[in-house]
């Protein structure tokens, strides 16, 4: 049997990398890094503080999987696609992959955007789950 080659979209064509999203209590961000780094091989690929929503941000990678935790003891205050945000994609161009999402009738939850350090958007597969899209600006990549 002979199998066709996969083809990316117009939105995976733009992916670098994938993290998982969770939100934990600020008081879980040294043991899950800990954890994290001395038993999944990781590293910290990126830490910030982001004041507007009262949160850090930490992501970690590891050949086993990417993690990108925010950190806060507010997290009902966040808006409801930031607590439905389940996996976040590191793109190149984060307009670009907006506008195929909406072309493939994908709803965008969140418009283009800026955190502390990057360029952001979101859309929703389904309700409940929701993709982060991120571009780290370069003078600024934590």
């Amino acid at each position: 049997m002979t199998s066709t080659p996969l083809v990316p979209s117009d939105i995976t064509a733009h992916v670098k990398s994938t993290y998982f999203r969770v939100i934990l209590p600020r008081s879980e961000e040294k043991p899950l890094t800990q954890r994290y780094t001395d038993n999944l091989n990781g590293r910290v690929a990126y830490a910030f503080d982001w004041p507007a929503i009262n949160t850090r941000v930490v992501g970690l990678e590891s050949p086993y999987g990417n993690v990108s935790a925010m950190f806060t003891d507010d997290p009902e205050s966040f808006d409801q696609w930031r607590k439905d945000t389940k996996v976040m994609f590191e793109v190149d161009d984060v307009p670009v992959v907006l506008e195929a999402a909406e072309r493939h009738g994908l709803k965008i939850v969140q418009k283009l955007g800026r955190t502390p350090v990057a360029m952001q958007g979101r859309f929703e597969l389904v309700p409940g789950f929701v993709v982060e899209l991120i571009m780290f600006l370069p003078s600024e990549n934590p």
